[in-house]
């Protein structure tokens, strides 16, 4: 298993890294640093002998930038090994998809710019490809957020459609880091009814999970930004969101939530995969 890490060696991608090499020594994993590049030529124009030329070149131009970075990551320790990995492509979504798929990854580490949402990212639109059609995990580190021990994880929920297995796998997460899980739901009108399903809801939290974990409900009628002024104000370190395919209701929840959250908070975001599900 790895951790993948998609780089352009700006300082915001060196942030999402130190995200990536954490999660990579709590699971005693590798980092496959990944960089993608274009030939500075038409591709169409050139003969084999060229092209190969213009690789071999376009990889020896590339290479000290990965040396330098690797210098910097001097204190980073011993035992994780750095896998640099060059690709020749234009799309990073599709390079990233082939990735995951044919090799073991167990989260991909993303960089994004928290301005627009999903089409702000760091690396452009590709990136909402990838959460789309992966089974990966996916945590997006936004510009501004310095890695930190995770301590505290909120996980949003609307109660419809969570899979056993991908609540789990959330308490996996924490667990690596000794971290407790608040399950956060907002609701702009909390009925009797809605009591009865968050008590249902607790007891199969309590039942399935092994960390420290508590359900909150707060009766707002915003829910991205109820969200947002929780993540913000409770010293929250990872905000987590579990993407599901099977629940239409559920689906349009976590995908607006999704695109409202970006822009409203400094916190990475994790972004959990529905068991069993690839792509739409």
């Amino acid at each position: 298993m790895r951790v993948l890490c998609p780089t352009n060696f700006t300082p915001h991608s060196y942030q999402a890294l130190q995200f990536a090499l954490a999660l990579a020594k709590k699971q005693a994993q590798a980092v496959a640093l990944l960089h993608l590049y274009q030939l500075p030529i038409a591709e169409h124009r050139l003969t084999q002998e060229e092209l190969k030329q213009a690789i071999d070149q376009s990889r020896a131009e590339i290479m000290p930038r990965y040396q330098h970075l690797l210098t910097n990551l001097s204190s980073v320790d011993p035992n994780i090994v750095i896998e640099p990995i060059l690709k020749r492509g234009r799309s990073l979504a599709k390079v990233l998809l082939k990735l995951s798929k044919s090799r073991d990854f167990s989260v991909v580490v993303m960089p994004y710019k928290n301005s627009k949402g999903l089409r702000s990212f760091f690396f452009g639109d590709e990136v909402q490809e990838v959460i789309e059609n992966t089974k990966t995990p996916t945590l997006l580190v936004p510009e501004i957020a310095a890695y930190r021990p995770v301590k505290h994880i909120v996980y949003a929920t609307n109660f419809i459609g969570d899979n056993i297995l991908a609540l789990q796998q959330l308490d996996d997460f924490a667990l690596l880091f000794n971290a407790h899980i608040t399950f956060l739901h907002i609701d702009d009108h909390v009925t009797p009814n809605d009591k009865l399903i968050a008590n249902n809801y607790r007891r199969a939290l309590k039942k399935c999970l092994q960390s420290p974990h508590k359900l909150l409900v707060i009766e707002q009628p915003k829910v991205p930004r109820a969200i947002a002024n929780y993540v913000n104000s409770e010293d929250v370190d990872i905000l987590v969101l579990l993407r599901k395919n099977h629940h239409l209701a559920a689906r349009m929840f976590q995908n607006s939530i999704t695109e409202a959250m970006l822009p409203r908070t400094s916190k990475p975001l994790l972004i959990l995969q529905e068991e069993g599900t690839e792509g739409n």
